[in-house]
C-alpha cells in the first residue's frame, strides 16, 4: 500500500505536527452510516428507487462533464478564457485523480456522497499541486474547529494499530490537506443533507413500499370470497379452500367454477382506496424529486401530456437548474482547494465542460456553432478552429484561427437628383 507525506504548518496543534507517513485510505472500507432519525438512514433511503435515481442523475450528469484548467486572459480590449493543457494539475483532473478511480468515477462518487450526506471530502497527498486525491468514506471523518484553525479527524485502516481499535487509527489533518465539496449550507461550513431534511417524506415512501410488498407477498387481501348460508365445520372449510386453491390458485389449472347448494363467489375488485394508494405512491416520487431539486421527468416519471418537445425543454431545464448548481460547486471547490493562491491570482480556474451534455443533439449544437461563427450577419465570437477544438478535431490554422469577418452589405444605389425624371421627359418632348 502506497504512503504519502504529511504536510503541516507551524501554527497547528502539537498532535497534528508530524513528519511521519500515514497509510493510504482504504477505498473499499465501508463503515456504519449515521442515523437520520427514527426509521430512516442513508442505506434505507437508497432502497427507494426515486432517491437512487435522483442522486444518480445528478452524479452521472456532473461526471459526464470533463474538468479542465483554464485561464482568463486579456486579448486587446476583450477577455478570453483559454485552456492550459500543460498545467501541473491537468493530469489530476483529466486523467488520474488517484490509483483507484478515473476522473469520471471520482466526480460521480463525490456527487453521490455530497447529494446524500451534504458534503464530500478527499485527502490530498500534499497541500499545493497535489498528485492524488483520496476519497474519505462518509462517517470516517469529523470536522474539528480550534483556536488554531479547522482540522479533520479521519479514521484510517492501520494494520499496526492495537486489536482493540478494530484495525483502525484516527489521525488529525489540517484544512490545507482537504478537498471539500459542499451542498447548500447556512454558515458555509456545515452543509445540510436533503435526506435529513426530507426524512419524513422518505419514511412515508418506504413504509408505503413495504406495506404493498407485504400485501403482495402474503396475500393480505384475498382475490375473492366463497360464501354460503350453511354452517361448515373447520375441517370442511379447510378442505374446500384447498380444493379451490388447487383448481383456481396460482398454480391451478383454472377453468369454469360450478357452484351448488347456494354457494356464491364475490370478486375483490380494485377499490377507490386502492386507487388513492397508487396516487400516493406517484405523489411521493414528486416529493422526493422536490427534495433533490430534480424534475420528475428525469426520474422517468411522466404523464400522458408529455411530448418529445416538452421532454427536450425539461432536459434543458434539468441542465440549467438541477445540474448547474452542482457544476458551479465542483468548479468552485476545485479552484479553491486544488489551485495555489498564485494560480488564482493569475486568473487560473477549474472548469467543467457543459457542452458535453449537448453533443447528443446535433441540431442544437449545429445552430449554436452557426451563431458562434456569425450566421445571419451577426458578429462572430468563435473561430473555426475553436469550433473544431470543441468537437475534438485538430486545428488547421491560417484563416480558420481568426474570427470570421462579418459579411458587408451591398452598397445601395445613390438617389437620383431632384427633377431628373422631369428633365428627361422634357428632353423627349
Amino acid at each position: 500500500m502506497k504512503l504519502f507525506p504529511f504536510f503541516t504548518k507551524a501554527s497547528e496543534p502539537e498532535e497534528s505536527k508530524s513528519s511521519n507517513t500515514y497509510e493510504l485510505i482504504d477505498l473499499q472500507s465501508a463503515t456504519g452510516l449515521s442515523s437520520l432519525g427514527t426509521g430512516m438512514n442513508e442505506t434505507q433511503a437508497l432502497q427507494i428507487t426515486a432517491v437512487q435515481c435522483c442522486v444518480r442523475v445528478l452524479a452521472e450528469g456532473c461526471a459526464s462533464m470533463p474538468m479542465e484548467i483554464k485561464q482568463e486572459q486579456v486579448d486587446g480590449e476583450r477577455w478570453k478564457k483559454v485552456r492550459v493543457p500543460d498545467h501541473p494539475l491537468t493530469n489530476l483532473v483529466r486523467r488520474k485523480p488517484n490509483n483507484h478511480q478515473t476522473p469520471y468515477q471520482f466526480v460521480e462518487s463525490g456527487t453521490l456522497i455530497a447529494a446524500l450526506y451534504g458534503e464530500f471530502i478527499a485527502l490530498k497527498d500534499r497541500a499545493r499541486s497535489p498528485n492524488n486525491l483520496y476519497p474519505v468514506v462518509p462517517g470516517d471523518w469529523q470536522r474539528v474547529i480550534t483556536n488554531n484553525g479547522v482540522f479533520y479527524d479521519i479514521t484510517l485502516r492501520d494494520q499496526n494499530s492495537p486489536s482493540s481499535s478494530n484495525g483502525t487509527v484516527t489521525k488529525r489533518y489540517p484544512e490545507s490537506l482537504i478537498f471539500s465539496l459542499k451542498g447548500p449550507s447556512f454558515n458555509g461550513i456545515d452543509a445540510f443533507s436533503p435526506i435529513s431534511l426530507a426524512r419524513s417524506a422518505l419514511s412515508l415512501s418506504l413504509s408505503i413500499e413495504k406495506g404493498q410488498s407485504v400485501t403482495a407477498k402474503d396475500g393480505a387481501r384475498p382475490s375473492g370470497i366463497l360464501s354460503t348460508e350453511n354452517r361448515l365445520s373447520k375441517e370442511a372449510k379447510e378442505h374446500l379452500s384447498a380444493q379451490w386453491q388447487s383448481k383456481f390458485g396460482e398454480n391451478g389449472t383454472g377453468g369454469i367454477a360450478v357452484l351448488d347448494q347456494s354457494w356464491e363467489f364475490s370478486d375483490m375488485k380494485l377499490t377507490s382506496v386502492d386507487s388513492t394508494f397508487l396516487d400516493t405512491r406517484r405523489f411521493q416520487i414528486e416529493e422526493i424529486a422536490r427534495a433533490f431539486r430534480v424534475f420528475p421527468q428525469m426520474l422517468m416519471q411522466t404523464d400522458k401530456t408529455a411530448t418529445f418537445a416538452s421532454a427536450e425543454s425539461f432536459f434543458r431545464a434539468h441542465v440549467t437548474h438541477s445540474l448547474g448548481p452542482w457544476v458551479r460547486r465542483w468548479s468552485g471547490a476545485a479552484t479553491l482547494h486544488l489551485l495555489s493562491p498564485a494560480d488564482r491570482a493569475t486568473g487560473h480556474f477549474v472548469s467543467l465542460d457543459e457542452e458535453e451534455l449537448l453533443k447528443a443533439d446535433p441540431q442544437v449544437m449545429g445552430e449554436y456553432y452557426a451563431k458562434a461563427l456569425g450566421s445571419g450577419n451577426a458578429p462572430a465570437w468563435m473561430s473555426q478552429d475553436e469550433v473544431r477544438e470543441k468537437r475534438g478535431l485538430n486545428s488547421v490554422g491560417g484563416p480558420a484561427a481568426e474570427l470570421p469577418k462579418q459579411a458587408t452589405e451591398q452598397p445601395k444605389p445613390s438617389p437620383e437628383p431632384p427633377g431628373s425624371k422631369e428633365e428627361d421627359t422634357n428632353d423627349q418632348e
